[in-house]
């Protein structure tokens, strides 16, 4: 077509276990500019970060306890900062060499930082926003299958229920289909809603 479009997606994963201890770490980042004509100059159109550190402490083979932070900001849904903490516990109910099914439960806090500008919107619209802190259920269920030892499918539900206003639940779900290239690298197709 006649648009124009610039775009750039990184993420990097890291995971080590050392004996009862795991930690990993996550960085995803999205941003994009696109102009509708050759005439017109170019507006964002995505821009958001997410960084994510998760602890932990295997008490057997099948079950730990752990504690996840995560940071995010994303432009187009308002937030300047968002904070999530989430302790908890996970149960592997299967773990084969090709294939995992694993269950994860425990308590999500959310801490929001939103951009005055959609604030004022929302209140001139009658809208009502989401609490600024939020404390939450959590539940979730994944699942990670390897084809080979160089291609991985990995997926995951999430199911929040909020404390604060009970009528307000959230659902998170991902998919990740990755192949590596060389050594650590490896190139991935990514689903998040």
């Amino acid at each position: 077509g006649n648009a124009r479009f610039v775009a750039a997606t990184g993420n990097g994963a890291f995971e080590i276990r050392r004996g009862q201890n795991g930690f990993g770490a996550n960085l995803l980042g999205n941003y994009g500019r696109s102009a509708s004509a050759a005439n017109l100059p170019y507006e964002t159109t995505a821009q958001n970060v997410q960084a994510r550190v998760r602890y932990d402490r295997f008490l057997s083979k099948v079950t730990s306890l752990f504690l996840i932070a995560t940071g995010r900001h994303d432009k187009f849904q308002g937030i300047n900062f968002r904070f999530n903490l989430d302790p908890g516990v996970k149960y592997l109910f299967v773990r084969e060499e090709a294939y995992s099914l694993w269950g994860e439960a425990g308590y999500d806090l959310q801490i929001d930082r939103r951009r005055q500008a959609d604030i004022d919107v929302a209140t001139k619209l009658g809208q009502s926003l989401p609490p600024d802190v939020d404390h939450s259920s959590r539940l979730f269920v994944g699942y990670k299958h390897a084809f080979n030892k160089e291609v991985t499918l990995s997926t995951g539900l999430e199911y929040l229920q909020s404390f604060v206003t009970t009528e307000r639940y959230r659902l998170n779900y991902e998919a990740v289909f990755a192949a590596k290239v060389k050594g650590s690298v490896a190139v991935g197709l990514g689903f998040t809603a």
